[in-house]
């Protein structure tokens, strides 16, 4: 844009996901965050004059205080029911790419599965770089013995959890379990607090520790815009507005 230039800077979120800076005419400068976590780790913290910041997890009370327990815990729950038999996890596009690369780094060393969109954007992640090793296509030759033993790992997305079938051990990932990091919900399916997105107190960590002057909570999204601008200007003693 004439006069004007646009940056983008990195997020940890899912893939494609970036972080967005502009310098005006005047050399104001104006960063967008979009939808991020680990910030100050896996997202760099920008400091520009106006910060625009994502609301998503916008109260006090989305915090999920055992990140690391999940971390740590579910590559363990995983293999552990593929003693018994095949695992379905089920999420969202994107958070299924994140969370197969999770599970490899893990060492989660079964065969991937998956079919349909979850394939192809799989296989568009892996042509960009994202590190998440062989997965299979359901409906391929090559994918019969692997079916044939048992002993996999098959991704669906989120809204087919409600059709699950018997045979498998099911984990439904979500991002707004904030009491425990798994739940059961009946004898062979459990919710795991798997999140791609950053919660309250990463939110708030990124603000804290960002020179911006001027803080604009997104308002355009889903979210909770209006209570973490009053957040912000009464814990944080920084200037924010909800918008729009």
């Amino acid at each position: 844009v004439e006069d004007e230039s646009v940056v983008l800077k990195p997020a940890e979120h899912i893939l494609g996901s970036a972080q967005v800076m502009i310098t005006l005419k005047d050399g104001t400068t104006v960063a967008y965050t979009g939808d991020f976590k680990n910030p100050g780790k896996g997202t760099p913290i920008l400091n520009p004059d106006i910060l625009v910041i994502d609301s998503t997890y916008g109260r006090p009370e989305f915090r999920r205080p055992f990140k690391e327990e999940v971390n740590s815990l579910f590559p363990d729950y995983v293999n552990d029911a593929l003693v018994s038999g095949p695992v379905r996890i089920y999420a969202y596009h994107g958070k299924i790419q994140e969370v197969m690369k999770f599970l490899r780094r893990a060492q989660v060393i079964a065969p991937f599965v998956a079919e349909g969109k979850v394939y192809d954007l799989t296989i568009v992640a892996k042509k960009y770089g994202e590190e998440i090793g062989e997965v299979f296509n359901r409906n391929d030759p090559q994918a019969r013995e692997i079916l044939k033993d048992g002993w996999y790992v098959e991704f669906k997305h989120f809204h087919e959890f409600r059709n699950r079938e018997k045979g498998f051990t099911n984990f439904v990932l979500t991002g707004w379990q904030f009491d425990k990091p798994f739940k059961r919900i009946d004898s062979s399916s459990v919710s795991v607090a798997f999140s791609d997105h950053g919660d309250f107190e990463e939110t708030i960590y990124y603000v804290d520790n960002s020179s911006a002057s001027l803080v604009i909570v997104d308002g355009g999204r889903r979210g909770y815009s209006n209570d973490l601008a009053k957040y912000i200007n009464e814990r944080l003693k920084k200037k924010a507005i909800s918008m729009p």
